[in-house]
């Protein structure tokens, strides 16, 4: 079996987000790359207890890094779609927290970016 670990950026680091670093813990083929919260602080603080290797306030800022293969987003519901669509744009694999989306118009978005090919 590989070595290799799947590279996971946490946006948002509110209350479930905690409840999603801890489950990525317990999966050791899984690695908690960066953390990303619009409060920088708070974003350095999620990464520093939950073991991240950086942090930042822009989930644009850790896309391009080769070692993130999916990002899970826990933030607002308002960001959900614009999030996702930036980080399926980026050839990642996304895991979305409920509600996916605030209408019909941003779920439809989201779909369709899950269904082209990255960067398209």
């Amino acid at each position: 079996m590989s070595e290799q670990k799947v590279g996971v950026v946490l946006a948002g680091c509110g209350g479930i987000a905690r409840s999603h670093a801890l489950a990525l813990k317990s999966v050791p083929e899984a690695q908690l790359i960066a953390t990303v919260d619009i409060d920088d602080a708070r974003a350095k603080s999620f990464a520093d207890h939950f073991g991240a290797d950086t942090h930042a306030t822009d989930l644009k800022q850790v896309l391009s890094r080769d070692d993130v293969d999916a990002v899970i987003v826990a933030t607002a519901n308002d960001l959900h779609a614009s999030l996702t669509i930036q980080a399926l744009d980026a050839g990642k694999h996304v895991m979305v927290q409920k509600p996916m989306a605030l209408t019909l118009a941003e779920a439809d978005e989201m779909i369709a970016a899950a269904t082209e090919p990255a960067g398209c």
